[in-house]
């Protein structure tokens, strides 16, 4: 009787955790130029307060100069790289009718390459009619110009309102990463005695695992960047900080972003180098190495089983989180739903949430986490700790 009545209590309680979830996501909807630089400001606390935090301990500096130097980084890096960017999209725009030459070269030797070949099996398959020419489809299909065009301004417009946003970024991490400091002595203070152990250790796990998983996606994006910054200098690419910049932002959405990033680096080096066929083929081979070691086994490898999420779980994350906050929302859709299983990992009855949308390397560590948690929670070593 008291087995059935528990499952019914666990029953009702996800049901309700499920109705929160949807009322939530529809708040942060109708409420999202409120919440989009709240959520931004946390993360960017979580990235700034280990090495604030280290400078305090290692070299005594106080909190406020560490955010201070922090800061003052912060900005000089923004500032440069936004100039530099926002000044090359500009000639972008300035080179689309060179650009616009070489892409109706490029169609029309495809052209002749189709006209050589109407009868294949293959372009009846894709459904391209004898009577049109392939520059006429590839125009209609994919208007590249159109896209670099589109691309250059939306782009442009993105950083010039996330600039208008970032002063209330910065001044929500100013306050939020003031508090972080004294975040652990405020909770001790409010929770009893008997709890203060596991919730102490809740918070302190999230906290870190949290700003583990920022930190090395954003150290990674960074080294992608650059990599791909370096690779366009050395073929001598137009606008190399552009495709550098794209790799660091898109790399922030795993599985698809930095895929993404090459093939429209890709496209732009085959408009640029046409007809040299060798630093079309070198670039994108050395971008797309370099993608597949940093995605596959460098970022696993750093970031550990703890941090794996479903493929399912981030397609549907990707998805939600994009209709809700657009771009942004693709960027922070994984840091957003990895913090979300940290927090389900360390609080017992949502345990199964967390198994549910991680990988399969997190299910078989459950076990030996939980006999672990077993272990130390036990009341001689949580009175000892405490």
């Amino acid at each position: 009787m008291n087995g059935s009545k528990t499952d019914w209590n666990k029953g009702t309680f996800f049901l309700i955790f499920f109705l929160c979830i949807v009322v939530g996501g529809g708040l942060m909807k109708i409420m999202e130029e409120v919440t989009k630089p709240v959520t931004l400001s946390v993360f960017m606390s979580f990235v700034f307060f280990t090495p604030i935090k280290k400078m305090n301990e290692k070299f005594r500096l106080p909190w406020w100069f560490g955010m201070t130097i922090v800061f003052v980084i912060f900005f000089a890096f923004f500032f440069g790289i936004g100039n530099i960017i926002i000044a090359s999209l500009r000639s972008i725009l300035d080179k689309v009718p060179e650009y616009e030459e070489r892409f109706q070269a490029i169609s029309m030797s495809i052209s002749r390459f189709i006209s050589d070949n109407r009868d294949s099996k293959l372009f009846e398959l894709l459904g391209i009619e004898k009577q049109q020419t392939i520059a006429q489809y590839f125009f209609k299909s994919f208007d590249i110009v159109g896209i670099v065009k589109s691309f250059a301004v939306e782009f442009t417009g993105s950083i010039l309102n996330f600039s208008t946003m970032l002063f209330f970024v910065v001044l929500f991490s100013i306050f939020l990463l003031t508090e972080m400091q004294f975040t652990l002595q405020k909770t001790s203070k409010v929770i009893s005695r008997k709890h203060r152990y596991r919730i102490l250790k809740i918070i302190k796990k999230t906290t870190a695992d949290v700003t583990q998983y920022i930190s090395i996606k954003f150290a990674m994006s960074l080294i992608s960047g650059v990599y791909v910054t370096i690779v366009c200098v050395a073929f001598k690419m137009d606008f190399a900080a552009v495709w550098g910049f794209l790799s660091f932002i898109m790399n922030f959405i795993p599985k698809f972003g930095s895929l993404i990033a090459w093939l429209i680096t890709t496209i732009f080096a085959i408009i640029v180098f046409y007809p040299s066929p060798v630093p079309i083929i070198l670039s994108s081979v050395l971008i797309i190495i370099e993608n597949l070691a940093i995605g596959n086994l460098i970022e696993p490898k750093v970031e550990g089983k703890n941090l794996d999420l479903s493929p399912f779980v981030i397609l549907v994350s990707l998805s939600i989180w994009g209709w809700l906050w657009g771009f942004l929302g693709l960027l922070l859709a994984v840091p957003l739903t990895v913090t979300v299983k940290i927090i389900c990992e360390n609080i017992s009855f949502l345990k199964p949430v967390a198994i549910l949308i991680g990988g399969m390397s997190n299910s078989e560590g459950q076990e030996e986490q939980e006999a672990t948690e077993e272990a130390e929670n036990t009341p001689a070593v949580a009175e000892e700790k405490d």
